[in-house]
């Protein structure tokens, strides 16, 4: 298909094509890379907040840590405890209110001897006691810390009437001096104050963080349904449990940061649908790219190779002229190297090609008249002996005065078959030889042969080649006339027909078959002669000229040849 295009459509479709696919690998790399660093952008940001996070949240309970401790070494708190009775227990209390107020996250502190008594700064708190609490689980688990603080999974708070109210505790063994146990500090502080660190974390509209212990169980979560469903608590573990990575199929990274000194593990998961909307804005971003740029880049391809093939244009119309048969005329030396070396060889080549058609002409031009001359001379002899024969007889006869007349007349003749040495002759003269032609043979013949000369005065002037007119009539008398018993008549005219001069050699005698061809009628009509005349005239005049041949057996012959007025 496209080998029936043009050339510049061709060349602007391969190009527009090549342009097409190569920017089209180019935005995909492009694509591909961007979202690269926008993931791995996001996932740098993700690990630095987390980190942060984890060093605000650590400080935090490290302090709480502390004030646990410094409240299970103080003396006040070991006075009550050593009483085993209620006093000092407002000692205790006014502590306890202190350190709360010391921090706005703090929410509750409670103190609990092993023989069950509490103090805490909450009046409504719940908690089962017992006279020896080393029977409860949560006591228990603070002992067998060795008297270090231990932070606890987020719980409903048991002194709130507010169901949705959580807390995080940090509970710390008291012993005496022998590390016997005393009793237990606990603090409860606000499930907020975890959860306000984690809100810094730029985790994309649907991303979140939780905080899971050592044990795999919630410290912290977002959805408080992970504390009471199963279903939530299963996700949350598969999540925590997941490797540090990109999934493309949720859109999210997750992202694990351990917390020695707490034994708690931060679980980032950042929501990339951010990433999802810039990705597809890149990817539009990239096709218009590839559209606009492979457009445009074709319109420039169009007009670059438009200008470049003008050249090509050009010389093809050059060549198109000169098919036509414009002469002169050479290509323009424009365009780029190449073509200018092309078009430079083209019109050397017309320049060869124009001094070997002017070496043929003249080779024709000799040739022709090499020919002309040949032919003339074929006829001559002719002439000079049908002539010689009639003089003879005449001789023969004695008929002197004929023989004179006849004698000028050969004069006159061989004068005008000479014509000083010149090919070409006027028609009136040609005529005039055909007339002196016609008188000798009337002599010869007598009553036998009657001619009639039909001149045209504006026609006098014109020129052709000599000796073309005396053999038709030669032909008309030996083959036409002579064979009839009563003789016959030859009538010759000349006339104006448009752009050509006609000349016709009519007679009455024995004519010829109708259905013969040009050919034919040559060889019946006595060949060499006016085969020779034929030859002659259209060497001279070319295709312009033509003859035409008429005849019906028994009635008459007529030849007429037509000579272009402008040759």
């Amino acid at each position: 298909m496209l080998k029936n295009r043009s050339l510049i459509f061709q060349m602007t479709l391969y190009f527009f094509s090549a342009v097409t696919i190569m920017l089209f690998v180019v935005s995909m790399l492009n694509y591909n890379i961007s979202s690269d660093i926008i993931v791995n952008s996001a996932e740098m940001n993700t690990v630095d907040s987390i980190k942060k996070s984890a060093e605000y949240i650590t400080d935090y309970t490290e302090k709480l840590k502390t004030t646990a401790n410094v409240i299970s070494t103080n003396n006040t708190i070991k006075d009550y405890i050593y009483s085993k009775s209620e006093a000092g227990k407002d000692k205790v209390l006014s502590l306890i209110k202190t350190i709360i107020d010391t921090d706005p996250n703090l929410v509750s502190a409670v103190l609990i001897t092993r023989d069950g008594r509490i103090v805490s700064n909450e009046n409504s708190i719940e908690m089962r006691t017992s006279s020896d609490m080393m029977k409860e689980n949560w006591y228990k688990q603070a002992v067998m810390q060795n008297a270090m603080p231990i932070l606890t999974s987020a719980r409903k708070a048991e002194f709130s009437k507010n169901e949705d109210n959580w807390v995080i505790s940090v509970t710390q063994e008291v012993v005496d001096e022998k590390k016997n146990n005393l009793g237990v500090v606990r603090l409860d502080i606000d499930y907020h104050a975890i959860e306000n660190y984690l809100k810094r974390l730029n985790l994309g509209k649907s991303g979140y963080a939780f905080i899971t212990d050592e044990s795999g169980q919630a410290v912290y979560h977002p959805n408080k349904e992970v504390f009471t469903s199963d279903e939530n608590r299963r996700e949350m573990i598969k999540i925590a449990n997941s490797k540090d990575g990109y999934y493309k199929k949720n859109s999210q990274f997750v992202k694990h940061h351990y917390m020695k000194n707490l034994n708690w593990k931060i679980t980032c998961v950042t929501s990339l649908d951010e990433l999802k909307l810039i990705n597809r804005s890149l990817l539009h971003s990239f096709i218009l790219i590839v559209i606009l740029s492979a457009i445009f880049a074709s319109i420039g391809t169009f007009f670059a190779i438009k200008r470049l093939i003008r050249p090509i244009k050009d010389l093809q119309n050059t060549m198109d002229r000169i098919e036509k048969g414009e002469k002169n005329i050479r290509a323009n030396e424009d365009g780029s190297i190449e073509l200018q070396d092309l078009e430079r060889h083209f019109n050397m080549m017309l320049d060869k090609m124009e001094k070997l058609m002017v070496e043929i002409k003249d080779r024709e031009q000799d040739i022709r008249e090499y020919e002309l001359k040949t032919l003339s001379s074929q006829i001559n002899p002719h002439f000079l002996y049908n002539t010689l024969d009639t003089i003879i007889w005449m001789a023969e006869f004695n008929d002197s005065e004929s023989v004179v007349e006849l004698t000028k007349s050969l004069a006159k003749f061989f004068r005008l078959s000479l014509n000083y040495g010149n090919e070409i002759i006027s028609l009136h003269d040609e005529i005039d030889h055909v007339r002196q032609y016609l008188f000798i043979q009337k002599k010869r013949y007598g009553s036998k042969l009657n001619y009639n000369i039909s001149e045209n005065i504006d026609c006098s002037d014109f020129m052709l080649p000599k000796l073309v007119l005396q053999p038709i009539v030669e032909n008309a008398i030996y083959h036409g006339i002579k064979s009839i018993p009563d003789g016959g008549t030859v009538d010759i005219s000349v006339d104006l027909l448009g752009e050509h001069i006609c000349v016709r050699i009519y007679d009455n005698g024995v004519g010829l078959p109708t259905k013969m061809t040009k050919k034919e009628f040559f060889s019946r009509l006595g060949g060499v002669g006016i085969i020779n005349v034929d030859k002659r005239l259209h060497l001279h005049f070319g295709d312009s000229y033509r003859m035409e041949i008429e005849s019906e057996p028994g009635e008459f012959t007529s030849i007429t040849m037509y000579f272009p007025i402008s040759k």
